[in-house]
This record gives structure tokens, sequence and C-alpha cells, in this order.
């Protein structure tokens, strides 16, 4: 006898997997597949996708689920370059991305045609104009829209063009290049005490640079002057503000400063000793200290060490700020609050999501999931259908339907199909019984003769 369980739960139709970027956002659905919907909460694309990106320019890279190669979709859901290539970077605002085949690099536009025939060991997205290219030796190069390559200096390395201005290494010398590419000044790093082959060079932000290797720490502002350097940064984090140019743990004692574009900074007083810091955003950090018996105090400060949001037991904030708010937890809910503490969007469900482009997923106590925009309004709550799990002796079966009436029809189709499998299983363990029994009776019966013979 074989028992025979059926139970029906409702269900999330999909869930949403990312911010809402270009007014999209990505969803899993229950086939574990990957697809867009709109602002409405209206697919874009059915659930067929292994990975996709967010939409970029008017352009979405997705994954092929069974080649695993990469395409495009605009925004009505449309395959529009087909999923043929290894692997794929974002269109930007000129038009172009990067695509990989055959381990090669090349640009092809918003048609899916290649710019030009030159292939590159590596190649990165294009801003303001220019792209950064890499040839066989490790050497970089730029190149503009048409693939041409307006400045002929290889490089060690380059930094894409951004504000007008980009930086590349050469041996021990960085280069500042104006908007057309022509050095505007240069400095020899040998000076500052540092040596360029075994360090790392990269924005901060967009008025800071970093020189780092395992002895120095050195930041730049974007006229290549040294306004900060010591001893190695153990831990060194960007920071979106402008004026922000890095909060770093100046050697191991748990301390943080807060370095200025200008080059100044502001030193972590005593009272603010932490283990962690989350990332800043929007001109304010959490920081995160373990007390004695191993409990997780945390606070909030803005840029010149002031206390926020001081958390205690009944008040436990998760998050950093998002365009303006925090997410915050009172009495194991969430909801959102402003920079003085004040509740903006009550505490009413289970989770949240940061704010991007004014809106945010939230998932509410009742188990559904809803997209709110900056007031605490319902843009949209994802859609729930019923799913059904039929499980009979070893065997399992699942139906989703959002229609009562199908789900009977589908329940009753699978209930006989399994009916019909399990019958066929137990015909055939007694036919292999019923052999098994028919060879040891011959097997008898020839003992027996002999012993006649005998």
């Amino acid at each position: 006898m074989f028992n025979i369980d059926i139970k029906d739960e409702k269900v999330n139709k999909y869930d949403i997997s990312s911010d809402f970027i270009e007014g999209f956002a990505s969803v899993k659905g229950l086939n574990n597949l990957m697809g867009f919907i709109n602002l409405k909460g209206e697919l874009v694309t059915d659930f067929k996708y292994g990975l996709v990106s967010s939409f970029s320019n008017g352009l979405a890279a997705v994954k092929d689920a069974e080649t695993n190669l990469w395409g495009f979709v605009d925004i009505t859901g449309k395959e529009v370059i087909p999923c043929k290539f290894e692997a794929v970077n974002n269109f930007t605002k000129e038009g172009l991305c990067s695509v990989c085949t055959k381990d090669m690099w090349k640009y092809i536009n918003r048609s899916g045609n290649f710019v030009t025939d030159d292939l590159y060991y590596e190649a990165s997205d294009y801003s303001e104009g220019y792209a950064i290219i890499t040839d066989a030796a490790g050497k970089h190069l730029y190149i503009d829209v048409n693939g041409e390559i307006l400045a002929f200096e290889f490089y060690d390395k380059c930094l894409p063009m951004k504000n007008g201005s980009a930086f590349a290494v050469d041996g021990n010398f960085i280069y500042k290049l104006n908007s057309m590419l022509k050095t505007e000044k240069a400095i020899f790093v040998e000076e500052l005490g540092f040596d360029m082959s075994s360090s790392y060079f990269y924005r901060l932000n967009d008025n800071t640079l970093c020189l780092d290797d395992a002895n120095h720490t050195i930041i730049l502002n974007n006229d290549l002057e040294c306004i900060h350097k010591g001893i190695s940064i153990d831990y060194i984090e960007n920071s979106d503000d402008p004026d922000f140019g890095v909060i770093s743990l100046i050697g191991d004692n748990s301390y943080y400063t807060f370095t200025y574009s200008d080059g100044s900074y502001v030193e972590c007083p005593d009272c603010f000793k932490c283990d962690e810091v989350d990332d800043c955003r929007e001109g304010f950090i959490t920081m995160y200290h373990r007390d004695k018996y191993g409990r997780i105090e945390s606070f909030t400060v803005d840029k010149n060490w002031n206390i926020v949001f001081d958390i205690n037991d009944s008040k436990r904030f998760l998050s950093y700020a998002s365009e303006g708010l925090f997410v915050s937890s009172v009495n194991d809910k969430v909801g959102y609050e402003n920079a003085k503490g004040e509740e903006v969007i009550s505490h009413i469900y289970k989770s949240a999501g940061n704010f991007k482009n004014g809106f945010a997923v939230v998932d509410k106590i009742d188990g559904t999931q809803a997209v709110i925009d900056k007031e605490g309004n319902e843009v949209f709550v994802v859609p729930q259908i019923t799913k059904t799990t039929i499980n009979a002796g070893d065997k399992q079966v699942k139906l989703y339907s959002d229609n009562d009436l199908d789900l009977a029809f589908n329940k009753m189709e699978a209930l006989s199909e399994l009916e019909k499998q399990i019958k066929e299983e137990v015909i055939s363990a007694f036919s292999e019984k019923s052999r098994a029994e028919q060879a040891k009776a011959v097997e008898t019966a020839k003992k027996l003769g002999q012993m006649k013979l005998q």
C-alpha cells in the first residue's frame, strides 16, 4: 500500500532579485529560471534564462539556460541580439558593448554587428568616448568609438576616462591624461618612496586615487598631489560621497579615520573603537563592535564622528543610508527612518531592501513580496499562486496554478499518472519474483532428476 499525501500552499509567483534599473528588475520564477518585470509587476520576458544582468542603456544581457551563451533583450523583452557570446559586458551610452567569443574580445553595436574586426585579449566598457584594450603582452591602450587607437602609448595600467580625465601607469610614472588623451601631468612615484611593480593603483572615488602596497598607502588627488602617505592601510573603503575620500583602518588597532578629498582627515575618537565598518553612503557610516559578552553593538555616525543613531536592544539599524532613508527594525518588524531617527515608513515588514531610484522591495508579514515608493505606498504586490505537492511512496509531483479549476484537473491527471506508474512497478516486481521462483523450481527439478538417475 502507498500513502498518498497532497499539500496545497500559496507561494509567490516569482522572487524579485534585483533593484529596479531603468524601470525593470530581474526576477526568478518557480522553475529557477530568470526573466524581467516592469514597475507594474508585469512580466516582460518569460522565465527562461539562466542568468540576467540589469538593463543598461535600454538593453540587458541574458544567458541561455541550455547553451550558457549570452545575448541581449530590449525593454519589450525581445531578444534583439542572439545568445551566441561566451561573455559580455554592458552597453554604454556610446551604444557599444564588449563581447567575448573564442576567448577573444570584440565590440558590437546595438544591432549586434561587430564595430571592427580587431580582436583583444581584454576589453573594458566605454567611458566618455574611450575604452581600454589589452594586447598579448598585457599592455594597455585607449581606443575611440570607432575602434581607432588615438594614442599609441602602451601603458602598464590604465584607468577609465572620468570627468574629462584619465590616469595611466608606465613603469614608475603616473600620467594624468586630458579628454584628448594628451599628458597634462606626470609624477615619478619613486620620489614618494613607492615601487609600482608590486603595488595597486585604483580610483577611490571621483576625486581621489590610491597607491597601495604591502608597506605603504598613498592617496592622491586628481592633480596627482599626495594628500595622504602612511603605513599600509589594513582596511580601505571607497565612498560614494565626492567630499569623502576614504574610510581607513590604520595599522591593526581597530581605529578608523575619515580622509577627505583635500587631504584633511578626522581621527576616530577613543569611544568609537570598533570591529567592523559598513559602507559609507550619503555621508553616513555604520560601525559595529562586539562587547565582552559577545553581543553586537552598532552605531551610525556622520563625517565628523557625531552619533546619528546609537543602536540599543529594542532598535537595531540594518542598513546604510539609501536615498536618505535607513532600514531599521523595531520589535522584530522592519521599516524606514530618516537621518533624524524619525519614522518615515511604518515598521510593518518582515524584511526590507534599500531604495534605488525611488523604489524598494519589501517582504510582508503574510509572506507576500511588494514594491513600495518612498512614501510607503505599495506600487504592486507580487501575485501568489497555489503550489500543490503530491507525495506517493518515493515519488513526488509539484503542480503550480493560479486557477482552481485548472489545478483540480492537473491534480487528477497527476494522480492518474502516479497510479499508473505504481501499478507498473508492482506488476514488474511480481514478474521478477515469478521468474526467480521459476528458475529455482527448474534448478530443484534438475537436482531431483539427478537423484533419481543415481
